[in-house]
């Protein structure tokens, strides 16, 4: 994603963020994925590659997001003594839920680690396998290493940025990936009865939940940072750097179902 020279103005930047994302070729990626996944199931390898690769992104988002809340905190505190710890809190939130602590409408109470895990073992993929080297891919490796180092260091504004462009995509990831795998569940299991979508694929449906709020929150910590335009430079070149990685994962995903 190239950066606009047109920034717009600071009132309604979080929506041309929004924008920018949804034009970059990674989302475009992701949705070739989420259509071929609703086309037809992962094979047993595919299925693996594709659980080790992106958690070994997913790794990497519980801490960053608490680093985050912390850096936004630090950043805000001398010029906004009694603000800052609410400004934080729009990043907070999504750490909440990803720690187990929220008390959103699925009645989850398990970490999103967890949750993980536990879907993958329902899958026939035990936790060896998601570690296994064989099955992650080198673009996840590389977005894992984009995304803690950019929730913990360099500007702020930019770290809003990427955390920004990482919740909007994952509010449509999440439900690609809940519809692809759930159309296709006979396939993938045995289990009889047959389980409903929503328990088996807990970790998909909880996303497809809370991530529209996490968004939105997003969206307002993105507004704090918005009345500068070097910030807004900032936020949109952090929302690259993630799309950019992110992107490359999800289209070395699709070229391994066309091989």
């Amino acid at each position: 994603m190239n950066a606009n020279p047109e920034l717009g103005d600071h009132q309604n930047f979080a929506a041309c963020l929004s924008n920018h994302i949804r034009q970059h070729q990674g989302w475009a990626e992701l949705e070739t994925f989420g259509e071929s996944l609703n086309v037809h199931a992962l094979d047993q390898r595919e299925l693996r590659v594709f659980l080790a690769s992106t958690g070994q992104f997913f790794r990497e988002i519980p801490g960053g997001i608490l680093s985050l809340a912390l850096r936004v905190t630090d950043d805000r505190i001398q010029q906004d003594r009694f603000g800052a710890v609410e400004s934080a809190a729009s990043i907070l939130l999504s750490a909440v839920d990803e720690y187990g602590l929220g008390t959103n409408s699925t009645g989850n109470t398990r970490n999103h680690h967890r949750l993980f895990a536990d879907m993958a073992r329902r899958f026939g993929v035990c936790e060896a396998d998601l570690h296994d080297p064989q099955f992650i891919l080198p673009e996840a490796i590389e977005l894992a290493h984009v995304t803690r180092g950019l929730y913990r260091a360099g500007s702020v504004a930019g770290s809003v940025g990427f955390h920004y462009a990482s919740e909007v995509t994952s509010d449509r990831e999440f439900e690609l990936c809940y519809l692809g795998l759930a159309g296709h569940l006979h396939e993938y299991t045995d289990i009889a009865p047959p389980v409903m979508p929503q328990k088996f694929l807990d970790f998909y449906f909880v996303h497809t939940v809370v991530e529209r709020e996490h968004g939105a929150a997003g969206a307002t910590a993105v507004d704090l940072y918005s009345a500068s335009e070097i910030d807004r430079q900032s936020m949109l070149e952090g929302a690259a750097q993630f799309l950019d990685a992110y992107g490359a994962l999800w289209s070395a995903l699709n070229r391994r179902r066309k091989d």
